[in-house]
């Protein structure tokens, strides 16, 4: 039995009833009279029912429209809770708020337009990109918010004020100081972003609170002065430093993590008028750049004191012709520190050697070998320094130390490159070490490691014991290998290359094809 149709949920439920009340159950003038009054019955149901279909669609858009706006406005509110008033940098609690309170109103008016618009509207994509704005703006208000209340909690905590760098501008010191105090008059919002304005000079670009580093102010470097009392005790405590290899110490020393020029530029400005048992008075090095520019009037050096706390260490000079020099502060600052420990070489050294001469049962250090070139008679104790060649005949040194016919032991091998050591252009800091690394003999080229940073170890542990053929003799690999690694240090030193392990290898395998051993 076919199941009944259920009148009442047919799909076409006006249809049907309009088919039943048109349908004639006779022909008579009642019977037609009366389906004229069943339809007229039914118009209501009929003018709703084509309104319902006219409308559905707008109510369809309304519906979604609305689910957008909660959406939009729930991940805005998402991104941008209100903010903790105990969380607000009481300098610019006020901008921070009222920008805030504009973002969301603007926020909630663009989200509900953008809604109901079609995205093929010419307008749908500047409100999209306000909108993006507004979401930039706030987040931007909120990280500067959070980095000037983190750099006022710093400042209090350490009370370090009377640390602060003399190499801050002058401006840059009253901006901490507000920020210090929470004092608000100078803070300004342009474009969304926080900045701080020196009432001192309106003409000075306003300073950018994004741009702050999030720990603060600079204060005097303790690591660079740390760094440089090290230096300066090895150097006035050796014998004899390498020109060169000091030149490298000084440049490692400015590119050190926790210096680099902001800790440069603070050893140069606190340093003036410093105690001289040190040898760096930079009031000293000031004097040598204002005479190497011309610069004589007290006007023009005031000014210039200001261009380089204000630019840096990086500011170029205008040299004149008679200087014979050129470069930034830097590089003219290092030349000036260079020179000045140069002065101090050997300086605590020879008076402990004066001590020591004193006194007669000391004994004296040098060479004590009688072949040696530099043998000196008087001598008790053996400082490592005899020479065995001429000098610049580094080529006899390698044949005698990595000779086939006659081979020698690794300590025998490294007793006289030390010995020999300028004549191999070993470099100062530099030694070299006997040691076994799985049953093989290596030559241990120990200090190396800290004048190219990054350096490959293959180029500091040299194992002994391989021979090629050349010339018509063996002759050891070893030998040729540190010949080519002093080569290649030298040629960086003399070319002012940078001293990384990167340029070590670019040149090394330029030169002499890769190493391999």
């Amino acid at each position: 039995m076919a199941e009944e149709k259920d009148f009442m949920k047919s799909q076409d439920f006006l249809g049907d009833l309009t088919k039943n009340v048109s349908k004639s159950t006779g022909s008579g003038l009642f019977e037609k009279l009366s389906a004229n009054a069943r339809q007229e019955a039914l118009q209501p149901l009929t003018k709703l029912s084509n309104i319902k279909s006219f409308t559905q669609p707008f109510i369809e858009l309304k519906n979604k429209a609305e689910t957008a706006q909660k959406a939009g406005l729930a991940a805005y509110i998402a991104a941008n809770p209100e903010i903790d008033e105990s969380l607000l940098y009481d300098g610019t609690g006020d901008i921070v708020n009222g920008i805030m309170q504009e973002n969301n109103l603007r926020f909630r008016d663009i989200n509900r337009q953008l809604s109901f618009m079609d995205i093929r509207n010419p307008k749908y994509q500047e409100l999209a990109n306000e909108l993006n704005k507004i979401n930039t703006t706030s987040a931007q208000l909120r990280e500067d918010n959070k980095k000037l209340l983190g750099i006022r909690n710093l400042m209090r905590k350490d009370n370090r004020v009377q640390e602060l760098t003399k190499g801050m501008s002058e401006s840059m010191l009253d901006m901490y100081t507000e920020i210090q105090n929470g004092d608000k008059t100078n803070f300004v919002n342009i474009d969304g972003k926080l900045h701080w304005k020196d009432p001192k000079d309106p003409n000075k670009d306003p300073v950018a609170i994004s741009s702050l580093d999030a720990a603060g102010p600079t204060y005097t470097n303790s690591i660079v002065m740390t760094k440089h009392a090290e230096l300066y005790d090895q150097v006035i405590n050796a014998q004899f430093v390498d020109d060169a290899v000091l030149y490298t110490k000084i440049n490692n020393l400015w590119s050190m993590d926790g210096i680099k020029e902001a800790g440069l530029k603070s050893f140069i400005f606190d340093n003036q008028e410093a105690d001289i048992t040190m040898g760096f008075n930079t009031s000293d090095w000031f004097n040598s750049w204002y005479e190497d520019q011309g610069i004589e009037t007290e006007e023009a050096k005031d000014a210039e004191y200001e261009r380089i706390r204000n630019g840096g260490v990086l500011v170029d000079g205008s040299f004149t012709e008679k200087s014979g020099k050129k470069g930034n502060v830097k590089k003219h600052f290092s030349a000036w520190y260079h020179s000045k420990m140069k002065e101090k070489v050997a300086s605590q050294y020879n008076k402990k050697q004066e001590t020591k001469n004193e006194n007669p049962l000391d004994p004296k250090v040098g060479c004590t070998d009688p072949k040696a070139t530099n043998y000196k008679a008087d001598a008790t104790i053996d400082d490592g320094s005899c020479s065995y060649d001429k000098k610049g005949d580094k080529q006899k040194v390698y044949d005698t130390l990595f000779d086939y016919d006659d081979q020698m032991n690794d300590k025998k091998v490294v007793t006289r490159l030390n010995r020999n050591r300028e004549i191999i252009g070993m470099p100062e800091g530099v030694t070299a070490d006997a040691t076994t690394f799985d049953g093989k003999e290596i030559i241990y080229l120990n200090g190396f490691e800290d004048l190219v940073s990054g350096i490959d170890k293959k180029y500091f542990e040299i194992p002994i014991g391989s021979y090629i053929r050349r010339d018509g003799k063996f002759v050891g690999i070893a030998g040729i290998a540190i010949d080519n690694i002093f080569s290649v240090y030298n040629t960086m030193i003399q070319s002012d290359v940078e001293m990384t392990g990167e340029n070590f290898d670019k040149i090394y395998i330029k030169n002499y094809g890769q190493f391999n051993i």
